[in-house]
This record gives C-alpha cells, structure tokens and sequence, in this order.
C-alpha cells in the first residue's frame, strides 16, 4: 500500500465546470470508467496498491481509506448531499484523487481481503482510524470486515459515518452492539433523519447562515483536536447529535 496526499495532485482544466461539487453524467461517467479500468488491471494481473491517507487539513494526521462517492454511497444520499459533497469536487478537480478512489474501490471489490489487510496494518500502528472520508460502507460484508478489524486491533479507534443505515442495524439486531472502539455515526442531511432504533449517534449539516440547534454538538473543524482532546465525533454518545456547517 501507499500512503498518498492530495496536497500537490493536478487539477484538470474544467475545475470551474464543477466547482460547486456537482455529480453531473459526465463525472459519474469518470467515475465507472475509472473503476473498471483498475478492475481489468486486477484481473490482468496487476498487483495495485491501497491508497491510505494519512491525513489532511480537515482530518488532521489520522490514517483514512476511502472508496469512491457516489459509486459506493446508498440510495439515500440521492437529492440530499449528492449534489454538493466536497468528495465529488475533489474528484472533478484532481485527477489524481479519483485514480486514488478508484483504485481502492476496485481493489475491495476483488481483493477484499488484501483490502482489509492493508487497513489493519494501518490501523494497528495508529490510535485512530478513519473510514471513508469520501465513500461509504458498500455493502453487510464490508462492514462485517470493519467490525472484525476493530475487533483486532483493540487499541485503535475507528470512525466511521454512513448512512447505510439498513447495513449497521441489520448487523446489530442480529450479532448485537458494536465493538465500543469502532464509532459509528448515522448521517443525517436536513430532511433526511436517520432510522436509528438502536440510538446510534448521529450526524446532521446546517448553512453556513443558519444557527444550529441549542441540542447539537458542533464539529470543532479538525478530527485530530478532537480525537486529542476525547471530544467530538471520537467520543459521541447515544442520542447525541454532531452537526457539520455544510462543506
């Protein structure tokens, strides 16, 4: 594996056309494309390498992989964040960055165990770890992999938001709570509340103009402060809510 940064990638001559983020045809057509490229390479023979992030402004220096948004993201997401995620413009702006998302999804689509190798390796060197700062859980084995790996590595925690809500309940009605250092938020996005019998914390987003609820935790701007100082995210609580100004 590789640990990569997108701090020096290329951007494209078209930036301005999805500057505001938006999925349109075109990039989910880069998108596919790009994951059935590296899938052929896999199936050729190619030994292709996991990009892991070591971190970022926002994220601070802790370890993520991510898969590639959209592609991996549930049916939820449609007419809620899909026009406007950060994740989206990343891939429209940095060629880099989406060969990076594409690869890591073709990888865990035919190599899930190598995948999972790769994190763990990652992980268990590192106080924390985070999943998918652009994707999401794909599918039930995936994130009966994540819980495995957490399982593991005892002495990392693990951060993880999604909104495949059905996948994380599912999973807890029939094998019961999570491990406590693998720290799931379900997303919300305005409308769209989460189903949550199981009182999982959760997240919701407010505009920039907007005054957020009295009841909401509000995102401190950097995972490594708050993963510090055993605040925020890292710590959420059942019935807690941590809302993000939209980015």
């Amino acid at each position: 594996y590789h640990m990569n940064s997108t701090a020096t990638q290329n951007r494209p001559a078209n930036r301005e056309q999805y500057r505001n983020g938006y999925c349109t045809p075109e990039l989910r057509k880069a998108m596919r494309d790009a994951i059935a490229d590296y899938s052929g390479r896999i199936m050729d023979g190619e030994q292709l390498q996991l990009s892991v992030s070591p971190g970022n402004r926002k994220t601070g220096f802790i370890p993520s992989v991510s898969l590639m948004p959209y592609i991996t993201c549930p049916a939820a997401c449609k007419g809620t964040c899909d026009g406007l995620r950060y994740a989206g413009k990343l891939c429209a702006i940095y060629k880099t960055t989406l060969n990076s998302y594409a690869r890591n999804t073709a990888i865990w689509q035919s190599r899930p165990d190598y995948y999972f190798q790769v994190v763990k390796s990652v992980a268990i060197q590192n106080r924390f770890f985070r999943y998918h700062v652009a994707g999401d859980i794909p599918n039930a084995d995936y994130f009966n992999r994540m819980v495995q790996t957490a399982i593991e590595c005892p002495d990392t925690t693990f951060l993880c938001f999604t909104k495949r809500y059905n996948v994380v309940n599912s999973y807890i009605d029939n094998s019961g709570p999570l491990p406590r250092n693998l720290k799931v938020l379900l997303s919300g996005w305005h409308n769209l509340k989460p189903a949550n019998p199981h009182n999982l914390p959760e997240t919701t987003v407010y505009k920039r103009h907007e005054v957020p609820s009295e009841d909401w935790l509000l995102c401190g701007g950097n995972c490594s402060e708050c993963s510090c100082r055993g605040c925020g995210c890292w710590k959420a609580e059942s019935g807690e809510t941590i809302a993000f100004e939209i980015h």
